[in-house]
């Protein structure tokens, strides 16, 4: 009987997050600057979403998420990010 070992699977890259803040005419956003759509991202608590283009939606202002990027089993460190209200 003849089987093969595939190659290890890459490590995701830790999900670089950048936020732009509201101004008086545009609502704020945050985004995941290195998204890669062979990816699958996870917030926890559960709730945000990435779109296509990376950016992210669906979170509470006061919560605390973490978001990890895997990819076929493998798991990229994770980030953090905290969706605060400006003063």
């Amino acid at each position: 009987m003849a089987f093969s070992i595939d190659d290890i699977l890459p490590t995701p890259a830790v999900p670089t997050i950048a936020t732009t803040s509201p101004t008086c005419t545009a609502d704020g956003f945050s985004e995941l600057t290195n998204y890669d759509a062979t990816l699958t991202y996870t917030f926890t608590p559960a709730g945000p979403l990435v779109d296509a283009t990376g950016l992210i939606t669906g979170m509470t202002i006061g919560t605390s998420y973490t978001v990890t990027a895997s990819m076929q089993h493998v798991q990229a460190d994770s980030a953090h990010l905290v969706m605060q209200k400006d003063n």
